[in-house]
């Protein structure tokens, strides 16, 4: 009997095929724990079980484009430690290309516990279908990226598809992204905020990088819907077929704004709207 994580390329050598760079893992537990050997072909923790973070352990040690398959279930991040970025403790760090699919966002849910951000990826791209990101936090000294991506639910460099997807009930940030681009399809970002005064914090954030939102929902976040910084080039962030409803003062925010020196390179993204909503904000829609 075949061991419960084989890989594809594994199961390639045992039957003598030739080995296919992809991996899919398939998780069966619930419990948080990580794998006892990355990059050896088998997601395994002690238990002997596939747990999510064991999957993302090793797929972030084999090459090529990875996918992990998560059945209905709460998936609760509860081992706590100092930052890091091998996602040993605290988030989920994606280093390769990787692709993470759930039963349906009412089904599937990954939770951060409160106590660390969900998902930091800075691998080549990260995509996520079917499944709610939920209770994220941005753990101290666990910075995402530079000029404040931040980003308590999701965090990226580099390029994040979402699918399908629910983004709720972070500690600020729902979505952050840094470079690359940001790519969500029938996706409700609602309720991230942090509870202070004066944060205003968005649903969504990106600098330096492009977006396209359609058929998605973005509402109920700390002050901003979202917020599109600076990018290297004019490129169109494209809103089409929405809602951005009643995120406190602001619907969206487009701004060149630099934690450092800026210089002639960097441009005020520019936004293309589409049978867009944009209503239920105190200060201003766009």
């Amino acid at each position: 009997m075949l061991p419960r994580a084989w890989t594809a390329g594994f199961l390639a050598v045992a039957l003598g095929a030739s080995v296919s760079p992809a991996t899919t893992l398939v998780v069966d537990t619930l419990t948080d724990a990580v794998d006892v050997s990355p990059g050896d072909g088998l997601c395994a923790t002690a238990a002997g079980t596939c747990s999510l973070r064991a999957a993302v352990q090793e797929t972030n040690a084999l090459a090529g484009s990875d996918a992990i398959t998560l059945p209905a279930g709460t998936y609760v991040l509860t081992l706590a430690g100092p930052p890091e970025e091998a996602a040993a403790t605290g988030d989920l760090d994606v280093l390769g290309n990787l692709t993470i699919t759930g039963a349906g966002a009412a089904a599937t849910a990954i939770s951060g516990n409160g106590t660390s951000r969900v998902f930091e990826a800075s691998g080549p791209a990260l995509t996520l279908a079917g499944l709610t990101v939920r209770d994220g936090a941005e753990q101290s000294g666990d910075t995402c990226g530079y000029g404040g991506g931040r980003g308590d639910g999701v965090c990226a460099v580099n390029a994040v598809t979402l699918t399908d997807v629910v983004v709720t009930g972070n500690a600020g940030v729902g979505v952050g992204l840094v470079f690359g681009s940001l790519t969500m399809l029938r996706t409700v970002v609602r309720d991230n905020r942090d509870g202070l005064p004066n944060t205003d914090y968005p649903g969504i954030r990106v600098v330096l990088g492009e977006t396209t939102v359609d058929n998605s929902t973005i509402t109920g976040n700390d002050g901003v819907g979202v917020e599109f910084r600076e990018s290297l080039s004019s490129a169109l962030v494209i809103l089409r077929n929405s809602t951005i409803s009643d995120n406190g003062k602001v619907g969206v925010h487009s701004i060149q704004r630099c934690d450092g020196p800026c210089g002639p390179s960097f441009y005020t993204p520019i936004v293309s709207l589409e049978n867009v909503t944009i209503s239920g904000h105190t200060s201003y829609a766009l």
